[in-house]
């Protein structure tokens, strides 16, 4: 079920100011999106961050629930009991109580308000003469005058509002954990690195934190599913989640449950357990776009659309612009797929999934040349991704070329190559250049004998059909495609341009397959069409033909 649907235009219009401001002690820097207290950032969700934006965008005055959902959410409807969890998800962040608030206060039957004005940051400068004072006796003052001229000095007239404190000999495991969020918010496999290191402190010093617990296990997940780090470490991220939930359930416990079964391609209980941590957080705009992603990989296009509508609302903007298009294109809306492609790899050149994903759907409408030179511009920025030598691969299968197609699967460095089916690769490759199939064949009974009931991942086989294929393996290799279809799967748009599956063309049943997949997206793009929640310029460019 959706929390909520959007209203006016698709235009993502969040608060957007630029610069810094300080609430009592706290200070809320605007282009790096954070809050910090004592020059420690406050972990808080991006929703949140908006929420407390919204009060700052309306300060003095109070900001009723219908402002705060229009600046906040960006227009989607959702319930009053919405806006109150979230406000008390921002207090709870900042540890503000609600019976006596130090930034946040509740108006009766009107909404919220800030307790203290925003301060803007050259204001809050000149409030602190005394910060003047001792730069002008440690820089100007000669040492050997510096005694007379000290009574010169005019004391403060009031203390700072900072409060200061001598560091305790021993860092705290409350330390350590906030510390570890700064580390992860940079979002780079050193950072992420780092921040490991971190809760694996934390948890050192206070093993039985549960929350500690959610937070190295998602961490860990993370360094799995986003840079290639091996499965154990995934399966250590479930032990971990699940005994964070064995000790109470929180969303923070089941959503790094969720994204550990996800790193291990567990995607029917993953997709249940995104599920679980969306009804205990809706507004929580990863966890929704992580279940989004699922949905889409399992044919359920229209939710996974809906999901992504909703979570865009709380997401950084451009962060899941690929995602969108993605979903887009297997529904039909080619040309507005394309475009958001085109854009994103545009603006974001440094991200691999924006040129991933440019390159398949330039593959898959047969324009191979141009999804060479997407690939290459990437490869030349240092983006690597393990699908690069993937698509090399099959666009020099495309020519006959198997010498160049083996050369594109070997060129994949040892720090990637495990993250993909690049041995998988080598023995298609290998198979359709020799008319070998003996290696192919153990390949695909590998596969089928690792399939997991409900939980395999739709693409196991899609892989599966061209091992198959390629052995002369007819039937198993149409076998393995209806069991795509029923697994969700509807690229059929990818499997027409996939050489290892060329052999099928001329039979029904393949034909039947793709028109299936075809049909049931087709059905759905027709319900989206109709839908209420559809955002108005979500589809400006429609492409009838597909």
């Amino acid at each position: 079920m959706l929390d909520g649907v959007l209203r006016g235009p698709y235009n993502r219009q969040m608060v957007s100011r630029a610069g810094t401001v300080f609430l009592d002690d706290l200070r809320v820097d605007f282009d790096r999106r954070r809050v910090y207290r004592d020059g420690q950032v406050i972990p808080m969700s991006a929703l949140s961050f908006q929420a407390l934006a919204s009060l700052v965008d309306s300060a003095p005055d109070t900001i009723t629930n219908d402002e705060l959902i229009d600046r906040a959410w960006n227009g989607v409807v959702v319930s009053s009991e919405t806006v109150t969890q979230r406000i008390r998800l921002l207090r709870q962040a900042l540890d503000d109580d609600a019976g006596q608030p130090r930034y946040i206060a509740t108006v009766r039957n009107e909404g919220y308000r800030l307790v203290s004005p925003p301060v803007a940051e050259q204001a809050h400068q000149r409030k602190r003469p005394w910060a003047k004072s001792i730069a002008f006796i440690a820089v100007a003052i000669p040492i050997g005058v510096a005694m007379l001229q000290m009574s010169e000095v005019r004391a403060p007239s009031k203390k700072p509002g900072a409060r200061f404190e001598v560091p305790s000999a021993a860092v705290t495991a409350r330390e350590l954990v906030s510390k570890a969020g700064e580390m992860i918010a940079h979002r780079d496999p050193q950072g992420l690195a780092h921040a490991i290191d971190l809760y694996e402190q934390a948890l050192a010093l206070d093993p039985d934190s549960a929350a500690i617990k959610a937070d190295l296990s998602l961490a860990l997940s993370r360094s799995v599913a986003w840079y290639g780090g091996r499965m154990e470490v995934a399966s250590r991220a479930e032990r971990l989640a699940r005994e964070s939930l064995e000790q109470e359930m929180t969303f923070a416990a089941e959503f790094s449950l969720a994204f550990s079964l996800d790193a291990q391609g567990w995607i029917e209980t993953a997709q249940v357990a995104y599920e679980r941590a969306v009804a205990l957080e809706p507004g929580h705009y990863g966890a929704r776009a992580s279940l989004a992603y699922l949905q889409q990989e399992r044919g359920r296009l229209v939710e996974a659309l809906s999901n992504n509508v909703i979570a865009v609302q709380g997401a950084t903007p451009g962060t899941l612009d690929v995602q969108i298009a993605s979903c887009l294109r297997l529904l039909g809306f080619h040309d507005v797929a394309s475009r958001w492609f085109e854009r994103a790899d545009s603006l974001d050149p440094d991200s691999a999934h924006a040129a991933v994903m440019y390159a398949l759907d330039l593959m898959a409408r047969g324009r191979f040349v141009k999804a060479g030179e997407v690939i290459s511009r990437a490869e030349a920025r240092g983006v690597e991704q393990v699908e690069f030598y993937e698509y090399g691969a099959i666009i020099a299968l495309q020519r006959g070329d198997y010498e160049a197609a083996m050369a594109a699967v070997d060129g994949a460095p040892d720090s990637i190559s495990h993250r993909g089916p690049i041995d998988l690769w080598r023995t298609i490759i290998q198979a359709m250049a020799t008319g070998k199939s003996v290696k192919a064949i153990s390949a695909a009974e590998s596969i089928r004998s690792h399939k997991k009931d409900g939980n395999s991942w739709p693409g196991d086989f899609l892989y599966l059909a061209m091992l198959e294929a390629i052995s002369g393996r007819r039937g198993p290799a149409i076998g393995a495609l209806r069991d795509l279809f029923d697994a969700g799967y509807r690229d059929y748009l990818w499997i027409r341009v996939l050489p290892p599956l060329k052999s099928l063309h001329d039979d029904p049943a393949y034909s039947e397959i793709l028109a299936a997949m075809k049909a049931d997206a087709d059905r759905q793009r027709q319900m989206v069409l109709g839908a209420s929640w559809l955002p108005d310029g979500l589809l400006e460019v429609s492409d009838a033909t597909h």
